[in-house]
């Protein structure tokens, strides 16, 4: 992170891979919490309140998806 930040450009690629990886694997944690914590039961009511990111499951498709805040 230093030699990224002093402007080497090798290091600010990795840097970036590095922190593109995090985020993926945060994803997936968050996506997995989602499903044992907060899906709604199959007939259950739908939430009423959202926000611009909040993970979505689509029982349709049976999948999940990220609405807001991505960038």
């Amino acid at each position: 992170m230093v030699n990224a930040v002093k402007g080497n450009r090798i290091a600010q690629w990795r840097f970036t891979q590095i922190v593109q990886e995090a985020e993926r694997q945060q994803k997936a944690a968050q996506e997995a919490l989602y499903n044992v914590f907060e899906r709604p039961a199959y007939g259950a009511p739908k939430p009423t309140v959202s926000r611009d990111d909040d993970l979505i499951y689509d029982e349709r498709t049976r999948e999940m998806v990220v609405r807001g805040g991505e960038g």
